[in-house]
């Protein structure tokens, strides 16, 4: 990526742009504006839940309803509409069940990725955002927009090639995307007017640059990091000992997490919780996701029991108010993601009647015929 330079970790924070390959050199920039909106965290609780039906990871879903269930947090089940058997099938599986179907037009089951992002006001509000989605599915590209339809809600579009997963945040303005997401954004860090702008539409007061690790085809920052709390986040830590590369790019990810959060004097702790790498193939307890009073984990059964173990016990002694619901994803690692991309935690629109909602519109939502 042009501007970048090997070996060195990057920083922008409201007041400055801070390059540091473990020095002090510090170039000024403007102040930001203040922020009307801050990035949605990792941790916050979500309305609903959103997850894509799709077979080849059935005992996964399923897993995650369950949990989800026992949560109390209403789930959203996206469906091809194009897919009629599939979909008679799970119309009939559904029926008499509290969760709710969606039939859209859908290519993929990534809807952490195309999904909105979300940001929020001091109010209580949400705003949803749309970015166009790198993977050029037009349909999962439409999805924003086909939720707000159906909810009701509306939808701000944003200028820049952004996946979900790309971005992490601790819901106070601290946010980290990785140098490969700003790349594919278009977003040169040689132009700080232009890193500032970005920084500014996501809602974060500050945006540490994390390296891509080496070998991961996303390139997303949510496989090496996530916010547990405002002042905790879980980053990755490689198990193995053969790989130097990335022991090195997480080691640099760690410092670029810390050197912003000081620049913006917010505390931070960091948590490591092992990744194995196999191949082609990231094993990533990072890739979980929040609910209210649970947190689903990635389970895997290509990785030893004791790694598992080790995960689960690290993770619930950072959260140990929260239930740890395990999640089978061998499966979604093998087609490249985990339980975070595959899920989508969503708030709803402050005036969005949820009881209308999921009372008055059940017909037209298990409609087969339903459409735009």
């Amino acid at each position: 990526m042009s501007g970048i330079m090997p070996g060195f970790a990057y920083a922008f924070s409201s007041d400055q742009f801070r390059i540091s390959a473990y020095d002090d050199r510090d170039f000024p920039l403007s102040a930001a504006s203040v922020q009307s909106y801050i990035h949605r965290g990792d941790w916050e609780a979500p309305d609903v839940l959103l997850i894509v039906e799709n077979e080849e990871w059935q005992e996964s879903i399923d897993t995650i309803i369950s949990a989800a269930h026992n949560d109390m947090t209403p789930v959203y089940i996206l469906m091809n509409r194009e897919d009629e058997l599939h979909r008679e099938k799970i119309l009939h599986e559904q029926q008499g069940s509290n969760n709710i179907l969606l039939h859209l037009s859908i290519d993929s089951p990534w809807v952490r990725d195309y999904g909105p992002l979300q940001l929020k006001t001091g109010n209580g509000s949400v705003k949803w955002m749309d970015f166009t989605y790198t993977n050029g599915l037009l349909h999962d590209d439409s999805v924003p927009d086909q939720l707000a339809g159906y909810i009701g809600g509306t939808i701000e579009q944003g200028d820049y090639l952004l996946d979900g997963g790309a971005v992490i945040s601790n819901g106070n303005g601290l946010c980290a995307i990785t140098d490969k997401s700003l790349e594919e954004a278009a977003v040169d860090l040689q132009y700080p007017e232009e890193f500032e702008r970005f920084r500014d539409i996501l809602g974060c007061t500050a945006l540490a640059v994390l390296p891509a690790l080496t070998g991961e085809a996303t390139g997303h920052a949510d496989i090496i990091a996530q916010f547990l709390t405002p002042e905790t986040v879980v980053v990755a830590k490689l198990h193995q000992d053969d790989n130097d590369i990335i022991q090195a790019e997480l080691e640099e990810a760690v410092k670029s997490l810390e050197v912003t959060a000081h620049k913006i004097d917010q505390p931070l702790k960091i948590i490591r919780l092992p990744l194995i790498v196999e191949d082609a193939f990231f094993y990533s307890y990072i890739n979980g996701t929040r609910l209210k009073n649970t947190y689903l984990i990635p389970s895997f059964e290509s990785v030893p029991s004791e790694i598992d173990h080790i995960a689960m016990n690290i993770l619930q002694s950072a959260l140990p108010d929260i239930r740890l619901a395990p999640i089978p994803a061998d499966a979604i690692v093998q087609r490249g993601g985990a339980v975070h991309c595959i899920t989508l935690g969503l708030d709803l629109p402050v005036n969005h009647d949820d009881f209308l909602f999921r009372e008055d519109r059940t017909a037209l939502l298990y409609s087969p015929s339903t459409s735009f």
